[in-house]
């Protein structure tokens, strides 16, 4: 199955929500509702992770309450793209894999074509926003916003 089937799917059980609990749908509606979500799944990373009280949840149980908020974001984001008009397998692909590159080969010493972290990405240029990492919007620069 493939995204837009998942989302196909998604939105009509959206839709299906929506007329059972009179609720009307736009949006704004969508962008909420996936706010809600994400504060559920940080609350679930919190229990799953011990840095919260544990629920009366075993490990396990803790595990599959953090797959389902998992499956609530990702849901709910693709009832938003569907919202807005916007196909989300095209905005994945232009906005993550623009910067997609053959990965360089590796020197003896397994560092890269010029023998330096920088050039592969690893080590303390990719780790401080410098180099393939910050450019790709992947890793650790990607998470505090450089590069978007």
């Amino acid at each position: 199955m493939d995204l837009h089937d998942i989302a196909a799917r998604i939105e009509k059980l959206s839709t299906q929500y929506a007329e059972v609990y009179g609720i009307e749908r736009s949006g704004e509606w969508a962008l909420l509702k996936l706010t809600e979500e994400v504060g559920e799944l940080a609350q679930a990373h919190l229990t799953a992770t011990g840095q919260s009280r544990d629920r009366g949840l075993a490990a396990d149980a803790q595990r599959k309450v953090l797959a389902d908020e998992v499956g609530d974001v990702l849901g709910m984001c693709l009832v938003y793209a569907q919202q807005m008009g916007i196909d989300p397998v095209e905005a994945v692909t232009e906005k993550w894999f623009q910067y997609e590159r053959a990965v360089p080969a590796r020197d003896s010493a397994g560092t890269g074509p010029t023998g330096t972290a920088a050039a592969t990405g690893v080590g303390s240029a990719a780790t401080t926003g410098a180099g393939p990492a910050a450019a790709t919007g992947v890793g650790p620069a990607a998470t505090t916003g450089a590069g978007s």
